[in-house]
């Protein structure tokens, strides 16, 4: 063993990042140093603000793709006068739409904030981005692309404004606040709420709303419940075959252009974009926000993460946070299915690859 230490390294093919990242470094201050653990990321990005935004005072964000092209998507839009928004957003069924919600939400957000309250603002920021998408796609859809019907993203931001911390979420995209607490430790504080219809709480909602669909709820696994059986999450963006009855294929399949048909009982909508919006009041115990796609909690608990976002602030490493995290998540897959983390970073994104994990995005904002 050896003290724990982070190693950035160039490679001529991208970035790339040799981590020592593991559960026993975050508790115990040494790990073991893999000898060539590299990841090459999509996007490595961040930066110590040169003056705090209210109580933000960096942010740092890394994304490493499962699928081919990568599904998620992340944005941070810092504002001296109007504060910081992050977001994180987790395709499925395609990038697009992750895509096209990263590039309109946070302006949507922006708009909003000019004249409303930021918890009703973000609630129509999220309403306004989901109309504009089904305005586009509804062209493709006539036009007999049915693929359409079927892309989705899940969707969380959060606000910050002085000492005033906004969650809005829709999906399985997770925020967990890293905060001392009482013991001098840092503790997981959970900010947001999954909405996947592996929960009983969303189940419910679906049968009572539903009743006598048989398949209103289909699971595979006790973790892999699907609403009708074909979506996990039970809110996002998109997805409009499970929201609007004109959306959904056709009952022939030589007429569906790659999109989903629901033979009756159909009675949408099943699902919604309307975020949960959560207000937090930030303190000097709050010392960090983790914004993770879900790919990061496939592997890791909301402690496990703090931990190891904690191990480097320890070390004064706040900018390899985010990708020791990412790392840590894939060196995590890769144990669980008997591989080496070469191994697995070795496979080509795209199926073989995301048999394994899952896209990982982790964007951290840092308090002072």
């Amino acid at each position: 063993m050896r003290p724990c230490s982070s190693v950035l390294r160039w490679c001529s093919s991208g970035l790339a990042i040799a981590v020592a990242a593991t559960t026993d470094c975050a508790s115990s201050g040494t790990c073991e140093a893999p000898a060539s653990a590299a990841l090459e990321y999509d996007s490595i990005e961040g930066q110590h603000l040169p003056h705090p935004i209210g109580r933000v005072v960096g942010h740092y964000a890394a994304s490493y793709r499962a699928n081919f092209p990568n599904e998620d998507r992340w944005n941070v839009h810092v504002d001296a006068t109007d504060g910081v928004l992050a977001a994180v957003m987790d395709g499925h069924g395609g990038w697009q739409v992750a895509e096209f919600v990263q590039t309109h939400l946070v302006n949507h957000t922006r708009r909003a904030l000019q004249s409303a309250a930021p918890a009703q603002a973000l609630a129509k920021a999220f309403y306004d981005t989901d109309t504009q998408l089904k305005a586009h796609l509804r062209p493709s859809l006539e036009l007999g692309f049915g693929v359409v019907n079927r892309v989705g993203a899940c969707g969380l931001v959060a606000y910050t404004h002085g000492d005033a911390l906004y969650i809005a979420n829709a999906g399985d995209v997770r925020a967990v606040l890293g905060r001392v607490g009482t013991k001098g430790t840092v503790r997981a504080t959970p900010l947001s709420r999954d909405h996947n219809a592996k929960y009983a709480r969303e189940q419910e909602k679906l049968l009572e709303a539903h009743p006598g669909e048989d398949d209103i709820v289909v699971c595979r696994s006790q973790d892999a419940c699907y609403v009708k059986g074909g979506l996990q999450p039970t809110r996002a963006f998109g997805d409009f075959v499970f929201k609007d009855a004109t959306f959904n294929g056709s009952p022939y399949p030589e007429r569906r252009g790659g999109g989903r048909y629901m033979a009756p009982p159909y009675t949408p909508p099943y699902i919604s974009s309307v975020p949960d919006v959560h207000l937090h009041n930030l303190t000097a115990a709050d010392k960090f926000l983790i914004l993770g796609s879900d790919g990061v909690w496939d592997f890791v608990t909301n402690q496990q993460a703090v931990d190891l976002v904690q191990h480097y602030v320890s070390i004064g490493e706040h900018a390899l946070a985010s990708q020791g995290l990412v790392h840590h998540v894939i060196s995590r897959a890769a144990a669980e299915y008997k591989q080496t983390i070469d191994a697995l970073a070795a496979l080509p994104p795209g199926r073989d690859r995301r048999r394994l994990h899952d896209d990982t995005t982790v964007v951290i904002l840092f308090f002072g």
